[in-house]
């Protein structure tokens, strides 16, 4: 058995790395320290807003200015708090949106669309929650009547019967 092992010698770059690559290293570290960094600022900053509402959510079901009774309500404020706290708590808004477009799929074509558009906030809003119900009003105006052309008349009508 005959084993043969070669080396070859692999050229090494002679002389100093150029001034852009330097340059462009240092600003790579830099801007990654600074997301790296910044990254906990920004999970602090969510919990303090959400330690934020927590007080004010507290302080309004210790004063009895929420919707429900005041073991619920701190109950629920709790539990928001703990949702946030797992970053599970998303009040953006996407979900009072899917609810609403949720609430307009019983109706058909032009009720549903009078009804997304009320959701989206057109027409007029009364009532509360509190006092039992949001009640949303949209007045769309039926387009006038095409008269009606008779054999018997020899012209238009004005009224349908």
């Amino acid at each position: 058995m005959n084993i043969s092992i070669t080396a070859e010698r692999i050229p090494q770059h002679k002389g100093n790395l150029s001034r852009n690559t330097v340059r462009g290293i240092a600003y790579l570290t830099f801007f990654c320290s600074m997301a790296l960094l910044s990254w906990p600022a920004a999970a602090q900053h969510k919990m303090t807003e959400a330690a934020e509402r927590y007080q004010i959510e507290h302080a309004n079901c210790l004063n009895g200015r929420s919707n429900e009774d005041k073991e619920t309500c701190l109950k629920e404020a709790n539990a928001a708090l703990m949702q946030a706290k797992q970053g599970r708590l998303d009040d953006a808004g996407a979900q009072y949106q899917k609810n609403a477009e949720l609430r307009c799929q019983v109706f058909e074509s032009e009720d549903r669309q009078a009804c997304e558009r009320r959701m989206r906030g057109e027409g007029t809003v009364s009532g509360s929650v509190a006092n039992g119900g949001i009640f949303r009003k949209l007045v769309i105006p039926e387009p006038e009547p095409k008269p009606l052309i008779t054999p018997e008349s020899g012209g238009a009508t004005d009224k349908l019967n």
